[in-house]
């Protein structure tokens, strides 16, 4: 019944759903369309609204806010995309023996990621299930490629309750972008991580659906094999690996130097923990950001790699 479900869904979302940006613009469209129709605009309506999205638009916490958004994901990627994550993500993929443990390994890998940053997670289930395609062709093992990429987005259920949830994280913050406008109506302008992400609530939920959703995802696996889907070969060719300059001298053999990239990942990332253990700095996205960071940095090892 899953399958059947999730392939209506499918069909469904091919056919009726648009593109995201498309999507986004639609939102937009809508949300005028609601502010014009309840409460008190001035005239006239449609100008004033139109001004006060562009100006909401280039405010600098809006912006800043996308930009923190853009480093979490720059950061999660180039992090997933180091060689000892390589390493896991390899071994990862030699556990399952079947088409639906391929699936629940996915998904369980993308969530486990997506909680501890959503930018990895977004890269490492993509990985994982790429790793684990290229495995069937090399075994014979039959998987259902479609069903693993699907697998590989499902941290995008769970990141909002992980260490990189935007919304949590940036309210415990002293002051963000929407703090005045709370403090405007009376409401509490800093909601600490322990009423958001260390609730009992955050943390049953997540624990549920770190089990529940590779579940679901095996379950959607098509009884009949013949609909089985198996992985393209010419898209299976391994990413190509970044060596280093083999006649590099003088300050370019010094700025590839492993341990330069090691010493400078370390130190940034203790003085992040110190920061914050110390009570000096609180846990917010410009922490998770920098820790991240110096942390890819100590994984990578060459800075110019990095």
């Amino acid at each position: 019944m899953i399958a059947r479900l999730g392939a209506a869904l499918q069909r469904s979302a091919g056919r009726y759903m648009p593109d995201p940006f498309v999507l986004a613009l639609l939102l937009t469209v809508g949300v005028a369309a609601l502010a014009l129709s309840v409460g008190e605009v001035a005239s006239p309506a449609g100008w004033t609204l139109a001004l006060a999205w562009m100006q909401e638009f280039s405010s600098s916490g809006l912006m800043a806010f996308a930009l923190k958004m853009a480093l979490i994901l720059v950061t999660g990627h180039a992090l997933a995309l180091s060689a000892p994550v390589q390493r896991v993500v390899d071994a990862v993929a030699r556990v399952p023996r079947s088409p639906g443990q391929s699936a629940a390994v996915v998904a369980f890998v993308a969530c486990v990621t997506s909680l501890i940053h959503w930018g990895l997670g977004a890269i490492v289930g993509a990985l994982v299930a790429r790793e684990i395609g290229r495995a069937s062709l090399r075994s014979g093992r039959p998987v259902h490629y479609p069903l693993l990429g699907a697998a590989a987005y499902a941290g995008f259920a769970v990141w909002h309750g992980g260490l990189s949830g935007s919304a949590p994280i940036t309210v415990a913050s002293a002051e963000h972008f929407l703090s005045a406008t709370l403090a405007e109506v009376g409401a509490p302008s800093m909601i600490p991580l322990g009423d958001t992400l260390w609730s009992p609530l955050n943390l049953v939920v997540n624990g549920v659906l770190l089990v529940a959703i590779p579940l679901l995802c095996a379950a959607m696996l098509p009884r009949d094999s013949a609909q089985w889907v198996a992985p393209d070969a010419d898209a299976m060719r391994p990413l190509p690996a970044m060596q280093a300059d083999a006649d590099a001298t003088g300050v370019q053999r010094w700025q590839q130097s492993v341990w330069l990239g090691r010493t400078i990942g370390a130190v940034g990332v203790g003085l992040v923990v110190a920061a914050v253990g110390s009570g000096r700095t609180g846990f917010d996205l410009d922490t998770v950001i920098l820790g991240f960071l110096f942390l890819g940095i100590s994984l990578h090892g060459d800075v110019v790699r990095y």
